[in-house]
């Protein structure tokens, strides 16, 4: 296993997500944060179309659509 110098196990899969987030934050400051986010949604319905099979992502995609009114925004928090 991978340590970094404060001896913190280095996790590849965590590692990833850390750069797509530094990523994102990146480009919704250079650009519309809805464009940035409906584009990287869209990219990945793409992949994941891509490799599963139909049923399955039609029942996915089903699904999503079923819970659409249980969605709720993330709550912004003031400070004060």
């Amino acid at each position: 296993m991978k340590k970094n110098q404060n001896n913190e196990i280095l996790d590849p899969q965590q590692t990833v997500c850390d750069n797509f987030h530094e990523w994102i934050q990146k480009e919704m400051k250079q650009y519309d944060p809805v464009m940035v986010q409906m584009t990287v949604l869209g990219q990945t319905l793409k992949i994941i179309k891509s490799i599963m099979p139909a049923k399955d992502y039609d029942g996915m995609m089903d699904t999503v659509y079923q819970s659409k009114d249980r969605i709720e925004p993330f709550k912004k928090h003031l400070l004060h």
